[in-house]
C-alpha cells in the first residue's frame, strides 16, 4: 500500500503554460510535464537562490526529498 501523499507548502503561481528556448519551434522539443512541487523547487533554488537546506524548510519536506 503506497504512503499518503504529504502536503506541500507551494507558494509560486506560473503565469505561462509551457517554456521553452526563443527560436525553437514547438514541433520540435519534447513536452516534460512537471508537477507543482517540482515547480516550486525551482523557484525557491533558482530564482531565489535559497540553499538546499533552506528551500527544503520552506517546503516543510526534508532535504534529500528537495
Amino acid at each position: 500500500m503506497p504512503r499518503p501523499r504529504m502536503h506541500r507548502r507551494i507558494r509560486c503561481r506560473l503565469n505561462a503554460f509551457y517554456f521553452k528556448p526563443q527560436g525553437i519551434p514547438m514541433r520540435y522539443l519534447d513536452v516534460i510535464e512537471l508537477t507543482l512541487e517540482e515547480a516550486e523547487a525551482l523557484r525557491l533554488k533558482n530564482l531565489l537562490d535559497l540553499e538546499q537546506k533552506e528551500a527544503a524548510k520552506k517546503m516543510k519536506v526534508s532535504q534529500p526529498t528537495f
